[in-house]
């Protein structure tokens, strides 16, 4: 069976070939949620922060803020997103405790460090397919 990998900022793919049982039956698997060596590092800020928000990247507000070359993030999201904390989570942000709101922080070591590194390739992804100036 072949399964696909693609990272999910840039163009990179690979495929692989793994063996399943011979009475198990698979077609071909596409996986579209992967990061390449190069943006492997931005998995500590999506383990972090993207359990329990959406299904899938197409449902998420912070992929939909930047992807098909628009440009909805503002200079407080970006500080978010490079303190490790997604500032378009939509679910589990909030706590509820005697009719007091509290935001809930996500943040951790290795979501603030992967925070940077999304921060500038969203912006590097942003410079190569969208005509907005950041």
């Amino acid at each position: 069976m072949i399964v696909n990998l693609h990272c999910c900022l840039c163009s990179r793919e690979i495929e692989i070939e793994i063996s399943i049982p011979h009475d198990w039956k698979a077609n071909d698997v596409e996986i579209t949620d992967s990061f390449c060596p190069e943006h492997s590092i931005l998995n500590n800020f999506v383990e972090n922060q993207c359990p329990g928000c959406v299904g899938s990247w197409s449902d998420c507000n912070l992929w939909g803020s930047f992807a098909y070359g628009c440009n909805y993030l503002t200079t407080d999201d970006f500080s978010k997103i490079r303190n490790g904390i997604c500032p378009k989570r939509t679910n589990g942000t909030i706590s509820v405790k005697n009719s007091k709101l509290s935001e809930i922080d996500y943040s951790n070591p290795a979501s603030q460090k992967s925070g940077f590194a999304l921060e500038l390739a969203i912006k590097q992804y942003l410079k190569e397919y969208s005509d907005i100036d950041l």
